[in-house]
Formats: structure tokens, sequence, C-alpha cells
């Protein structure tokens, strides 16, 4: 006979079990291109502040007012990667379309089992940082944007660059 103990009530002291006060949060910044001096290709702006030992899930861009110039993008990364997040989001999409941007990074879940699985997102973060927004090869000369962060507080140190 096998015995299967529940460590969630009363965790190991030396392997102690926390629960964040919060299960995440999101950062919202909405990004004018006519917040630029400039609509050229590689322009940037730093839209939303990072703490240290904060986990970024996912980025959201949604287009509130759609560029008019044809094929144009935006990138989405941060300071190691300006295309990081996402390295093409079409800017001229239909007012309310959201582009979800997972990042490189990629995780798997231990097993092989049923519930094995593999995902893109998310980017631990062990240094202030920030979510860049950079025009992309055609860039767009107008256009409105709301840019999103999902964040999982892994600690309150730390201060947002």
């Amino acid at each position: 006979m096998t015995t299967t103990y529940d460590l969630t009530t009363v965790p190991n002291t030396a392997y102690q079990i926390y629960q964040q006060p919060s299960n995440g949060y999101v950062r919202k910044h909405v990004f004018s291109i006519a917040d630029l001096a400039t609509h050229v290709a590689g322009d940037a702006a730093k839209v939303i502040p990072l703490f240290k030992g904060e986990f970024v899930r996912n980025v959201y861009v949604r287009n509130i007012t759609a560029s008019t110039t044809g094929s144009s993008t935006i990138e989405v990364g941060d300071s190691g990667s300006a295309t990081g997040w996402s390295a093409s989001i079409d800017a001229t999409a239909a007012a309310g379309t959201i582009a979800v941007c997972g990042g490189a990074n990629v995780f798997t879940q231990l097993g092989s089992g049923t519930y094995a699985v593999t995902w893109v997102g998310g980017k631990n973060y062990t240094a202030a940082d920030y979510i860049l927004v950079t025009l992309g090869s055609t860039a767009p000369a107008n256009g409105v944007f709301e840019i999103y962060a999902e964040i999982l507080p892994l600690s309150t140190s730390g201060s947002a660059v």
C-alpha cells in the first residue's frame, strides 16, 4: 500500500510554499504613432516599465486606430531584443484586432504523459527593463495601439526603468 502526503497545508520548512497576494496584474499603455517626433523605420518607444523579479507571461497589442500606411508594422520587444515579443504586428489591422505576442522563450512541462505540453511565452526579468515598441521596416505614419503586459509578481524588489 502506498501513502500520498498532502504538503500543501503544512509545507516542509526547507521548501516553504508561498502564495502570491495577487495572481498577477496587467500594465497598459496607449501608444500613438503621433507620440513620436519622426515616423521612420526603427524609431522606438519605451512604453511599459518592468521591475526586477517580474515575470511577463504575454504582451498583447490591440489596434485602436489602424495605420493608413499600407503594409506597415510594429515590433514589440525589450532592451535585449527589439523583436523579442513579436517581430511583426500588422499596424493596418482593423480597430479592435488583438495580436498576442508570446515571445521566443519556449517552456515544456516535465513528463511525457497525457498532460505534457510545450508552449511559447513568458520571460523572467532579473533586472529592471521595459516593453519597447519599434516601427517596422514599413513604418506606420499614424495609428493608435494599446499595449498590455500580463505580469506575475515574483518579487517586489527593484525599481522600474
